[in-house]
């Protein structure tokens, strides 16, 4: 019976090992019943390595499957709580990204997913299935996603306020990647253009040193197509050639011959 004191020796109050705060074991009485005896209980179990445990139940130190070189899986720890269990880890063959439940150290929030569950392609072993995972990069508008790799929700570079173009979504699916939108070929130069389409800012062939002909915008406006204009003839690019005074051949009298004089003609022949 009970009188004060912390339990009779055979009345222990319901108390037990496990409710002493072990895993284990059998819960006695002190002598002087002011105490339980707890020698014969076993911290085994208890969630908590003491001792010289090497592990208890869901408190592994740290470790993994992997980091007991497997590939992947669950480890546990066996019933004695000194050796963990690794029945569950699966072993990573040469080439292989994953297998079935052996996924490295992989898992949706390192592949930059926000949560889920990763699993490994059923059809192979070189690829992970994220179709499970939640969140960024699983082509899915998640919570409050604007997108989500391929998936836009409807939108276009032309609802953003561009011509054309293509895309895309941010890496961290909190915004649109407007880097791959254009405002080529609207017919109205914006930031950045030299010309857009028929709208050249008031270039020409003329203005761009050619004869005439037709400008034209090159593909990206970012330069005059010049293929169509007339290159301007030699003498308008020379005009000083058509009016300089022709040059004449000087020739030292020194060494000409004096005339000779045609019998009876009196004419003299050519030096």
């Amino acid at each position: 019976m009970l009188h004060g004191e912390g339990g009779g020796l055979g009345d222990l109050a319901g108390e037990t090992c496990e409710s002493q705060g072990f895993g284990g074991g059998t819960l006695g009485c002190n002598a002087d019943c002011g105490g339980f005896d707890v020698s014969q209980c076993d911290p085994c179990g208890n969630d908590q390595i003491d001792d010289d445990e090497t592990c208890d139940g869901a408190a592994l130190a740290n470790e993994t499957c992997e980091s007991q070189g497997f590939g992947g899986g669950a480890l546990a720890c066996n019933a004695t709580c000194d050796a963990f269990d690794t029945s569950q880890c699966d072993v990573l063959d040469p080439g292989e990204t994953c297998d079935g439940a052996a996924l490295g150290t992989a898992t949706c929030e390192s592949l930059g997913f926000d949560g889920g569950v990763l699993t490994c392609a059923a059809d192979s072993c070189g690829a992970f299935d994220t179709s499970g995972c939640i969140g960024r990069g699983n082509d899915k508008l998640d919570g409050d996603e604007p997108c989500d790799g391929t998936e836009l929700g409807g939108e276009t570079c032309e609802t953003q306020g561009f011509f054309g173009g293509t895309l895309a979504c941010s890496e961290q699916c909190d915004d649109f990647d407007l880097s791959q939108c254009t405002d080529y070929g609207n017919n109205q130069i914006d930031a950045g253009e030299t010309c857009d389409g028929s709208d050249l800012g008031g270039a020409t062939c003329e203005s761009q040193g050619f004869a005439g002909g037709v400008l034209t915008c090159a593909t990206g406006c970012g330069a005059f197509d010049t293929s169509a204009c007339t290159k301007l003839s030699r003498r308008a690019r020379c005009p000083f050639e058509a009016t300089a005074p022709r040059r004449r051949r000087l020739v030292d009298v020194s060494t000409r011959r004096r005339p000779r004089t045609w019998p009876g003609r009196g004419r003299t022949a050519p030096g």
